[in-house]
């Protein structure tokens, strides 16, 4: 006797499955393969067998982990060693189970579904150990993913992990997370502070925007906004027309936006919430000043800048009057960027090894106190959130500090 429930089918009698007929499990579910076409997930649910279908492999494989991922965050669930990491990733960052915002719902999903899933989502749970979850994160960090982003993916795999840990998947005393740690940033720092050695000098800056400004107008503006004004590479794209006023007393830009990346594909604006404690009404909208050099640049692109075609590839309203996209409109991707800027680099000497793009926002900061602008100056324009965070990277970074005291003070 067969009867439907919803998308669902309930079968009475469960009917024995042929294991060679098995394309994908997850414990309980499999996924069956029709002779006719298309695909069947079945499982067992007390004393009832249910089914549902799906027309291509990659999407009956998702809907069976979905499945086994419910079924073992129930309350009476007891999955086994051998249940796949997949099922217990899902069921320990299911946002059913928590009280997320939706936006933070959204960004676990993706960070599951891109950067475990994939890698360790097949992997039975009693294989799962330190060595197999450092791994992961030691690859993420060779892909120059942040510190911080590789932190919010140990999270969620702690959190798996502690879900485990209450199904008897793991003992506590042999945690898999107990020495797994962040990998130190490609700065080799915790805290994104910079490695003194790779802060470029104003010389290699200055042939740099040279290199760029033989490329494109657009180039040596990206360029300079970057060594003299600080601005962030979500910044940098986040930049309008009505943020730049170069007619004013003091020339000035305004950071009112961050362009955000999702999945390489998708792009948001949103107003910069870096730092903590920040409400939306005054989310770290600064003002940056501007010297009469960055002015000129700006000047010149201004007067040439194109109206850039609304990207598909954005998500939600498209500021008006950006001064840097793509030429479809989009925003500039930062790995087309990244291959763009290393490109340049080929034809500067001296530019430190290992010394990104960020970089530049490092060397504007000494550069701004090397040339006397007051600290808490620096800070408000670099966007810092406490003060102390501009003095331990970058003060100590002037060696010529401690000779101009004695100049003043003598």
């Amino acid at each position: 006797m067969v009867r439907f429930v919803g998308s669902l089918t309930e079968v009475a009698i469960s009917r024995p499955i042929s294991s060679a007929s098995v394309v994908y499990r997850a414990d309980p579910v499999r996924v069956v393969k029709r002779p006719s076409g298309g695909y069947r997930i079945l499982w067992t649910e007390g004393k009832r067998q249910r089914e549902r279908s799906a027309t291509s492999e990659k999407k009956a494989a998702e809907i069976a982990r979905e499945e086994a991922a419910r079924i073992a965050s129930g309350p009476t669930a007891t999955p086994s060693g051998t249940t796949l990491f997949a099922v217990a990733v899902s069921a320990a960052t299911d946002p059913m189970r928590h009280d997320w915002e939706p936006e933070w719902a959204e960004r676990v999903t993706r960070m599951v579904r891109l950067h475990i899933l994939p890698q360790l989502g097949q992997i039975a749970c009693h294989q799962i150990n330190a060595d197999t979850l450092q791994a992961r994160l030691n690859e993420m960090s060779a892909e120059d993913y942040s510190y911080d982003f590789v932190s919010h993916v140990r999270q969620m795999l702690a959190m798996t992990v502690d879900y485990g840990i209450q199904k008897h998947l793991w003992e506590p005393t042999r945690s898999p997370m107990a020495a797994v740690r962040v990998p130190r940033s490609r700065d080799g720092l915790d805290d994104g502070r910079p490695d003194l050695d790779r802060i470029p000098t104003d010389e290699t800056v200055e042939r740099l925007r040279q290199v760029a400004a033989d490329r494109s107008l657009k180039y040596e503006a990206m360029i300079t906004v970057a060594a003299r004004c600080g601005l962030r590479w979500g910044e940098i794209l986040g930049l309008t027309t009505s943020a730049i006023d170069l007619d004013g007393a003091q020339p000035n830009l305004r950071v009112r936006l961050n362009c955000v990346e999702a999945d390489g594909a998708v792009y948001r604006y949103r107003p910069p919430m870096k730092g903590r404690g920040r409400s939306k009404a005054n989310a770290a909208i600064r003002t940056v000043l501007i010297d009469t050099d960055t002015a000129d640049v700006l000047g010149r692109y201004l007067n040439e800048l194109p109206d850039w075609p609304v990207g598909h590839k954005i998500e939600g309203r498209t500021p008006p009057g950006r001064l840097f996209a793509a030429s479809t409109g989009n925003a500039i991707s930062r790995s087309n960027w990244r291959s763009s800027f290393h490109s340049m680099l080929k034809e500067v000497d001296g530019w430190p090894d290992d010394a990104t793009f960020h970089y530049l926002r490092h060397y504007c900061a000494t550069r701004w106190i090397r040339i006397g602008v007051e600290i808490p100056t620096v800070s408000r324009m670099l966007g810092h959130a406490q003060i102390s965070t501009t003095l331990d990277w970058y003060v100590d970074t002037d060696a010529d500090a401690l000779e101009r005291a004695a100049q003043i003070l003598g």
